[in-house]
Parts: structure tokens; sequence; C-alpha cells
């Protein structure tokens, strides 16, 4: 029985209203009897132009996958009964041979997925849909060593690099999964990256995605720190569950990293780090953060965390920075963690109608009064500890 997708039918029916009547559906696999079919996802797309449609049967499809024009590229879902599988996954190939070197901090990267210098913009971008990114072939004598340890690159789910897309483009990474994106215990797998170095502000949403056993970073957008953001990521409603033996690593659920957005309505377990913000705003709203080192950690940013739920984790807020204005913390939930928030001494937080309870520390570091008047507190065994200079 095929599975309700809300995301895909949305999207197919947006592109339906706006592709231009010269665009071709293509298709990939033995799924179908229809012109214009391939037996691997690069060939369709190299015969494509921009604009069309490539869906791709249940299968396995052990490739490197390049898009660099606007193409809506989305898994089909057999008819039942007629084949025994139900997804279409993407694995690495035997000997993989396409890297790409990351704008914003020159790692190299292997990417399993890559778009890039997407030119034209396209009527619709580039949507990449119901589709398993799968790292777990992971080849014997490809560790994939990054972070100045060996001399193989890490490994990348999907990277997705804006620097070179023409003005306009808009991405849409939805309902997808990644997996097993793991990297020998050195922790370079991603699930999920996305970046612009360039100068014309870009828009990607990343929704609805199932993002797992990776041994770094789930979902991660960035842009150049220090210049103004060039990437809008609406990062929305994605699972996010970490995975790593790397005992010196540290993974992250969501990172937002010099971008402008929002991360909303996202779960995130399993991570040291759950939601890491950093060199400008975002919103951050109605997230769940469980089994994690730090919850929500913002980094000399304005940002606004609402109504998130944190629990089970270490600590649930954690501040650094000198900024003025500071982040903003209002309604927002905690439970069973060992310190509430850590104010790292930063100043010009404001923290106001939250509910924290159950917690050894409610505040740590705090520069100034502990806001004890403006939240709701139960069950403290410590209200404040730590001082600041």
């Amino acid at each position: 029985m095929a599975k309700p997708i809300i995301f895909v039918l949305f999207a197919v029916a947006m592109i339906a209203a706006a592709s231009p009547a010269h665009a071709t559906a293509r298709y990939v696999g033995t799924c179908v009897k229809a012109p214009h079919i391939y037996p691997t996802i690069s060939l369709a797309i190299a015969a494509s132009v921009a604009n069309d449609r490539i869906n791709v049967c249940p299968g396995t499809y052990p490739e490197q996958v390049v898009i660099s024009m606007p193409l809506f590229l989305a898994g089909m879902e057999a008819a039942s009964g007629t084949v025994a599988e139900d997804r279409a996954v993407i694995t690495l190939p035997p000997n993989p041979t396409i890297t790409v070197v990351s704008q914003f901090n020159g790692e190299t990267f292997v990417p399993q997925v890559l778009v890039q210098n997407v030119n034209p913009a396209g009527t619709f971008g580039v949507v990449i849909s119901n589709l398993t990114v799968d790292g777990s072939a992971n080849p014997a004598g490809e560790p994939f060593f990054c972070q100045g340890v060996g001399v193989s690159p890490g490994l990348v789910g999907i990277f997705y690099d804006a620097t070179g897309n023409a003005p306009g483009t808009v991405g849409i990474i939805g309902d997808v999964t990644t997996r097993n994106q793991q990297t020998q215990n050195v922790g370079c797998g991603y699930g999920i990256w996305a970046e612009n170095d360039g100068s014309n502000n870009l828009s990607l949403t990343i929704q609805n995605n199932s993002v797992h056993d990776f041994d770094l970073g789930g979902i991660t957008a960035v842009g150049p720190p220090g210049a103004a953001p060039a990437l809008t990521a609406t990062i929305r409603g994605n699972f996010v569950h970490a995975i790593s033996t790397c005992v010196e690593c540290s993974p992250y659920g969501i990172e937002a990293e010099g971008v402008d957005g929002t991360v909303e309505a996202n779960i995130v377990t399993g991570e040291v780090y759950g939601i890491i913000n950093s060199y400008s705003p975002i919103s951050i709203t109605n997230n769940t953060v469980a089994g994690s080192g730090t919850g929500i950690w913002l980094q000399g940013v304005a940002s606004t965390a609402t109504s998130n739920n944190i629990t089970n984790v270490s600590t649930a807020f954690a501040l650094n920075g000198s900024n003025n204005p500071g982040p903003t913390l209002t309604s927002n939930t905690t439970k069973n963690t060992q310190t509430v928030l850590d104010y790292g001494c930063a100043p010009n937080a404001t923290v106001t109608s939250n509910t924290f309870s159950d917690s050894a520390t409610g505040f740590s570091n705090v520069p100034g009064t502990a806001p004890t008047a403006t939240n709701f507190l139960f069950n403290i065994d410590t209200i404040t500890s730590g001082a600041c200079p």
C-alpha cells in the first residue's frame, strides 16, 4: 500500500502547475514501462534539461549523483505486489571518485548526492524527495578520514553547495532518509550539509527528513563567518539521531552557522549537542531535544528560542558571547537535566516565561541576578551555581 507523503504530493502539485510544457518525465529502474527509462540516476540526469522530472524506481543505486541544473528528483513507490523493494536507495559505489571542497571550512568531502553550480535557476529549482541515501557501503580501504587525521576526505549524504548557483535558485530536500554516514570512528560523517559562500542570498528548505546514524553532523547549514548571511535555511519537521562510536567526536543534530532562517518542529536525539546556532540570529522554535549533552547552544547570537521541549540532557541551554542584544529564551520547557541554563557569563540574555523542572542546578555562571522571578521553577536542587568576574 502506498504511504501518504504529504510533502511530496505538495511539491509535485506545485511543480505540475509551474513546469513548462517541454519538461520531460524520466524514469530510472524497471518498475514502469514508459519512454525515457535509464538504468542509473546519473544517466537520467545526463540526458535531462532544466526543469525535467526524474522518477526513481525502488532498488539500490550504487553511484554518486551530481545535480547542476534545476530538477525534480524523487523516489517512486512500486505498485503493491510487483517487487520486493519499496525504497529507492542511493549507496556508495565501490570506488567513489567525486569529491567536493567546502567553501566554509576548506575540508574535502565525498558526497553521495552533490548539488552544485545550478544554472539556470529554473522554474522550481532543485527538489530532492522520497529517496534514501545510505553510507553503509563505505568500502574497505576507503576510511574517509578527515579533521587532520588520515589522508581521505569525509562523507556526506547530501552536499548542497549554493555558492555557484544562479541567482534565485531555490532548493528543497524533503522526505529524504540519510543514514549510516560513518567514517571509521574518526567523526567526519554528515547527513545533510548545505552552504553558500557566494554573494546572492539563496533559500533552501530541509523538511520532514529522517537523518540518523551519522557520526558527526546531522543537518548543517553554514555561511561565511563575519559576512552577511547568504543562505536562508528553513529546517523544519526533521528527525535527527546520531550514533557515533568515536570517543573524541562531539556529534551534533542541527547546526545553523552564519545563515538566516528557522529551526522549527524538529526532533533531535542522541547527540552531544542537539541544536547549535552561531554567527547570525535565527528563530529556534517548537523543537524537541532529548538524550543530548547540551540541548541548545547559542554562540554569540541574538537568536530567539521559543516553545522548545528539552529533556534528559546534561545542560538544556548553553550561552556564550557578549553581543547586545543577546538571545531571548521564552516559553520553553525543560525536564530531567543536570543544569537548566549555563550562561557562560554571557550578558544581555532575556529569559522569561519558561518552565524549568527536575534539575540538579537551575542557572550557572550567571552575570548578575538569576531570572527566578520571571520563570516557573519546580524541583530544582540548587538554584544558582558558579560565579562570573
